[in-house]
């Protein structure tokens, strides 16, 4: 199970990679973060606005 649990991490650990070796850059970053936003009733959290404007060259 834990073998498993960790290839999965891998694996999502790469998309989420905004300089993974997967060429789309931080597409799914990005989307990621919008779902989550999009899940929160938080007053400050992120916008999709705010999401696509960000730098994530330096994560």
């Amino acid at each position: 199970m834990a073998e498993a649990e960790n290839r999965h991490f891998d694996i999502i650990a790469w998309l989420l990679d905004s300089k993974g070796t997967h060429y789309s850059g931080d597409y799914f970053l990005k989307r990621f973060l919008k779902l989550v936003s999009s899940k929160s009733d938080h007053q400050n959290a992120a916008t999709p606005i705010k999401i696509d404007v960000w730098n994530y060259g330096e994560l």
